[in-house]
């Protein structure tokens, strides 16, 4: 059987939860079938390219996407763009009639098209998708309003406020980051553009449209009973949405031993990307009354630099609260921590 996955990205150059996640079981796949993956990159490119070729076992389709500021700065002020991509469209069309794949299972669409549901029904394929949160129903992607608070749930009209907000803080932190744009000026003017630019009906129609891609996929995975209720409260048929928890290979922990401890302070660890939506910041702000010499705090995972959030947080840090950054053996973290915190501040899509 030919099997295609389709992701938001893959490792190594991204490692993030649903990456990772696609990876293996892409990994045990194609242990009895021909496995092709197709996700897309930001490349020094001036023209989408589909570049194909075989990785550990699997067929890799990698769409290389221009990585201009400038295109990027466009783009983000039209809110259609943020799930119609007719590149990513185009290129998928040419990838599926050249591999005609049995099955197609969507993990992600964010940075490529939710239009490729659509592009694979046309193909007669049939179509699986996991929910790995909840981007189909919520244009921040996490049910969080623009101050972070968990949102009840998508309401357009909600959604086009909170959607404003979110985005004017985001490209004002862009154009501070890439050309010293002071943020407080750029914020109050580009909240006057998207608003001109993106009206209350674009939000309703993202909804319908969204809603009736949902429909047209033959099976919806849900990774708790939290979000199977969710989305079938949203307008899923419950039978066509089923509950399965995210697997994970237990085997990479095979052999698995606790470092050597330097220090008799306990270390606590969080481990993933270091974004605001994870709470990193609840945790420093949290560590910051405990005694250097009672704990330690690592934090591993990928982040920027030079993104406002980032460098407010690692401001505050004291000197028991490592950043460790990147890793590459994912048993690296829990064999040097004691205590593992998962402090987010999103309904994560893992839970029960």
């Amino acid at each position: 059987m030919k099997i295609l996955q389709v992701v938001h990205g893959f490792p190594p150059r991204q490692r993030a939860g649903t990456e990772i996640y696609t990876y293996y079981l892409s990994k045990e796949l194609a242990k009895r079938h021909e496995v092709h993956v197709f996700y897309p990159t930001l490349e020094n490119v001036k023209e989408p390219i589909l570049v194909s070729f075989n990785q550990e076992g699997l067929i890799l389709h990698e769409l290389k996407l221009p990585r201009s500021k400038v295109r990027r700065f466009l783009g983000a002020l039209f809110f259609e763009n943020t799930y119609i991509n007719r590149e990513a469209e185009n290129a998928f069309k040419t990838m599926v009639a050249s591999i005609r794949p049995n099955v197609i299972h969507f993990q992600h669409l964010i940075g490529l098209s939710a239009t490729l549901i659509k592009i694979a029904r046309e193909f007669n394929v049939p179509t699986v998708l996991t929910l790995h949160d909840y981007w189909f129903m919520c244009p921040n992607i996490q049910l969080l309003r623009h101050d972070y608070t968990v949102c009840i749930g998508p309401e357009p009209r909600r959604c086009h406020k909170c959607w404003i907000k979110r985005r004017s803080e985001e490209i004002s932190e862009l154009l501070n980051s890439s050309y010293g744009v002071p943020q407080s000026l750029a914020r109050k003017s580009l909240r006057l553009v998207l608003e001109t630019l993106n009206s209350p009906r674009k939000f309703i129609e993202r909804e319908n449209y969204m809603k009736a891609l949902l429909l047209k996929v033959d099976r919806i995975i849900a990774p708790s009973k939290f979000v199977r209720k969710l989305f079938i409260d949203y307008g899923v048929p419950e039978d066509k949405i089923t509950y399965s928890e995210n697997g994970y290979d237990l085997r990479v922990f095979e052999g698995f031993k606790k470092k050597n401890k330097y220090t008799d302070r306990i270390v606590f660890g969080f481990v993933g990307g270091v974004s605001k939506h994870k709470g990193v910041h609840i945790l420093i702000d949290a560590f910051m009354n405990i005694p250097d010499k009672k704990a330690e705090l690592r934090i591993y995972g990928d982040y920027n630099p030079k993104s406002t959030y980032v460098r407010e947080i690692l401001s505050k840090a004291k000197k028991n609260i490592k950043f460790i950054g990147r890793f590459e053996d994912v048993r690296e973290p829990y064999s040097e921590i004691d205590v593992l915190v998962a402090p987010s501040i999103w309904p994560e899509t893992g839970g029960p």
